[in-house]
């Protein structure tokens, strides 16, 4: 399916769940575009065994298969096992485009600026977050992008946060072109050059 948000906003909502939290839980073969969310708006998978709590996103908690987010902008707080301010957990042909984020994911297994774990593509998406995790799998973009499907990183930037784009603890390594960090200033942030083209 398709859900196209004309630019419309989702403010003062939050999210508790077990698991698949998100505005939009769990979702396959969709595109979604042209939606933002922003603070207060938080998403908090609460644990409550080893098995809950485990994908969570501003915008999307999980996907499985065939799903795009393109023109979408998040300032959110996530919280969870793997969370991403964007997406937490997104599998098998995921395609995060032309997105923005900001805020903060905290995680205790992974944790990403834009997504949280990904096998797909990540192309001109820009973050300004505070990513923290208890492991090391920590990325100012990506906490994993996992390697199984050829994942990419293109022409993305992100400000402050982890010195790196995304975690290859587990050997992934996945394709990049014209990815890179910038320090938070006010310089940094008002040059259109620092930011991806869409």
């Amino acid at each position: 399916g398709q859900y196209d948000g004309d630019g419309h906003w989702v403010r003062n909502f939050s999210v508790d769940t077990p698991r698949s939290a998100g505005l939009f839980g769990y979702i396959n073969h969709s595109t979604i575009q042209r939606l933002a969310i922003e603070t207060p708006y938080s998403v908090v998978g609460t644990t409550l065994d080893d098995e809950t709590a485990r994908f969570c996103g501003g915008l999307v908690g999980e996907w499985r298969m065939s799903v795009t987010l393109s023109q979408c902008y998040a300032n959110v707080s996530v919280s969870g096992s793997c969370a991403g301010v964007l997406l937490g957990v997104g599998q098998q042909s995921t395609v995060i485009r032309d997105c923005a984020a900001y805020g903060k994911a905290d995680a205790a297994i992974q944790a990403g600026g834009v997504a949280a774990n990904i096998i797909g593509a990540v192309e001109r998406c820009y973050g300004i977050c505070a990513v923290s995790g208890s492991s090391l799998e920590t990325g100012g973009l990506v906490g994993r992008p996992n390697i199984n499907a050829s994942s990419t990183l293109t022409d993305c930037r992100w400000f402050d946060g982890p010195q790196t784009a995304y975690s290859s603890n587990y050997g992934d390594n996945p394709v990049v072109a014209n990815v890179q960090r910038y320090p938070l200033t006010a310089a940094n942030l008002s040059n259109p050059a620092n930011f991806p083209a869409s």
